[in-house]
């Protein structure tokens, strides 16, 4: 399904026959909601002003498009509201509310939608600007690099990892300690946006990665199949289910919005063994 709204095309489908045989038919298709809509609405009439990308602009020349985010308060984002993720985490929520730790939380947009789940929600988040607005808002963060160390307080009922695979410098050590951190049967939620095109934030400046993901441009759906089979043949983990939506920002004197087309995969943990990073 796409959904044109304020000219903007939301895909939420995909070629199912292009998936890869096992994962086509793990596919769920989200959808078009309320959440969605209000979000879009605010993004284009509350958008940011001309002075405000002038400041923005000029500020990236000393730290990266990130912090400055961060310092100015700038560019909300929005991926899945809350009853969506209760749809996708099905029947981990039958239990009690878990523990979740999420990766690179960022402003901390996505993971309030994630927040009520969960009994108690830790972060970690490398931006100093960002990490302050998560800890305004009452989450625990934690300001180190998961891929360079072991996540603390493991186990955790689910690990979140949204929107950061492409923008970290060791993907593959960050999946790992990813995996490590979770309980049995834990879940892994893993979101990024295809097209695959990643580099590092290195000051103001940017960089390639040290470890690439070699992943299709061909279509989304061949390199949706690709980071799945990549993440199971290294990982103990087993992909449950596969959605596509937009993720979305708010806009600015350029643009009344901004969009990106993400892969989201849930993986649950298993008990068979796998390569490591």
């Amino acid at each position: 399904m796409t959904v044109s709204y304020r000219d903007f095309d939301l895909r939420y489908s995909c070629q199912v026959s292009e998936l890869d045989d096992k994962l086509a038919g793990r596919f769920v298709a989200l959808e078009f909601d309320q959440a969605t809509r209000e979000f879009m609405d605010r993004a284009s009439t509350a958008r940011h002003s001309k002075w405000q990308g002038i400041l923005h602009a000029t500020l990236t020349h000393f730290m990266s498009d990130y912090d400055v985010n961060g310092v100015l308060n700038m560019y909300p984002m929005f991926l899945i509201a809350e009853a969506q993720w209760r749809r996708l985490l099905g029947n981990q929520l039958a239990a009690p509310p878990g523990r979740l730790f999420d990766i690179g939380a960022g402003s901390g947009d996505v993971t309030r939608e994630l927040a009520p789940i969960f009994a108690s929600v830790h972060t970690a988040e490398l931006s100093r600007p960002m990490a302050r607005r998560l800890r305004r808002q009452g989450f625990e963060c934690h300001g180190f690099d998961v891929s360079g160390q072991a996540v603390p307080g493991a186990p955790y009922q689910v690990v979140s990892c949204l929107n950061i695979l492409d923008r970290c410098a060791r993907p593959l050590a960050l999946l790992e300690h990813a995996s490590e951190a979770l309980a049995p049967d834990g879940l892994l939620v893993l979101a990024t946006p295809l097209p695959f095109e990643p580099f590092v934030y290195r000051g103001a400046i940017t960089a390639a990665p040290q470890q690439q993901l070699q992943l299709s441009k061909q279509s989304w759906e061949r390199a949706a199949s690709e980071l799945v089979q990549l993440v199971q043949m290294r990982f103990p983990l087993s992909a449950r289910s596969l959605s596509r939506c937009p993720y979305l920002s708010w806009g600015d004197s350029a643009r009344p919005l901004y969009m990106l087309d993400d892969a989201v995969i849930v993986f649950e943990k298993t008990t068979s063994t796998a390569g490591t990073a």
